[in-house]
């Protein structure tokens, strides 16, 4: 059962990993996240990564995955529900009471370009 008002957006973007990182001189090993399978991306970063449909230009994000995913401002008890297709859709469950604003986000994963662009 998917609940009312709930948007799933489209959207194109390459996520950027770094393979390690140095603190105080030594040598960090980097956990890699995904958004086809487990361990996921959390849905508050891609929503961080999301533009305004009425926004135009060019918009570069930056966010540090190996950083972020665990933060404060990135957590969260994200969940997974088969909605179709080949990958499962990645979503906030909504803590809104009120069904009038009830609202999620997530995602799902869609594949890869030629050139290797993640689209979700």
């Amino acid at each position: 059962m998917t609940p009312r008002n709930t948007t799933i957006f489209p959207f194109f973007f390459l996520i950027l990993l770094l393979s390690s990182c140095h603190q105080k001189g030594q040598a960090q090993e980097s956990q890699q996240y995904f958004l086809d399978k487990s361990p996921f991306i959390s849905p508050k970063i891609i929503q961080d990564l999301s533009t305004w449909i009425s926004d135009g230009g060019d918009q570069v994000i930056a966010i540090n995955l190996s950083e972020s995913q665990g933060s404060n401002r990135y957590f969260g008890n994200f969940l997974t529900r088969n909605i179709g297709g080949n990958y499962p859709y990645v979503y906030l469950p909504d803590t809104n009471k009120n069904p009038q604003f009830r609202n999620e986000f997530g995602f799902q994963f869609q594949g890869k370009t030629v050139n290797g662009i993640s689209v979700s």
